[in-house]
């Protein structure tokens, strides 16, 4: 129904043109015949006016035919309409596509945001399990260590290394002096005693092993450091 109404409208727009067209020839035709019959009458010479207007009507003709060619002229009131509808869905599909395209961008930057997220969790998951391992295993080896220092042969010297040297006597030292500071101090005045008296002390003992009495015996006593 609108085809056909469209259809109408432009027949009537042709033939408007149409008529208005052929009456500016005719319009033409005759301004150009005025000059001979002037000339019959012997009138004033009109020619160059007469050619002027003649040019102006032909140069009229010519821009009704462009104007009646144009496009615009043919389209109806329902074809602008038709045409508004077009350029009106085509700006929705833009914005529907540009639309869709931010909403894929969106998506894309949250599921990435996840993947980060997942992986510093499982990065400090593993961590925390990595640190557990560790101290489990510090903890056995601690066990183990007291085990084979305390019943495996040799074991005296695992106990040194666990002092931080190989000389059982000085880990030894370090041990009581930890344990019993002034007993320690003790033992260590009379091992210096015992050391400085070593040949007085063996006599003593001799003479009380054959006589078999207890011995006094003279010793010398350095002076003690300050």
């Amino acid at each position: 129904m609108t085809d056909a109404i469209d259809g109408e409208d432009e027949d009537s727009a042709a033939r408007a043109f149409e008529a208005l067209r052929a009456e500016v020839s005719v319009l033409r035709r005759a301004v150009e015949a005025l000059p001979g019959a002037i000339e019959e009458v012997r009138a004033p010479d009109y020619g160059p006016t007469l050619g002027a207007i003649a040019q102006a009507l032909s140069g009229l003709e010519e821009g009704l035919a462009a104007i009646e060619a144009h496009p615009a002229v043919k389209l109806t009131p329902e074809s602008y309409a038709r045409a508004i509808e077009r350029a009106g869905v085509g700006i929705m599909r833009e914005a529907s596509r540009a639309l869709r395209d931010e909403t894929d961008a969106v998506e894309r930057e949250r599921r990435q945001l996840a993947a980060i997220v997942g992986q510093a969790a499982t990065q400090q998951r593993q961590n925390r399990q990595r640190i557990g391992f560790g101290i489990g295993g510090l903890a056995i080896g601690l066990i183990l260590f007291a085990c084979l220092a305390a019943f495996v042969p040799g074991g005296s010297y695992l106990a040194a290394l666990a002092m931080g040297t190989t000389d059982r006597w000085q880990a030894g030292g370090q041990l009581m002096q930890a344990a019993d500071p002034a007993g320690s101090r003790g033992l260590a005045t009379a091992s210096r005693l015992v050391n400085a008296n070593t040949e007085a002390l063996q006599v003593c003992a001799e003479t009380a092993r054959k006589t078999g009495q207890g011995q006094k015996c003279t010793i010398t006593v350095s002076v003690p450091e300050r």
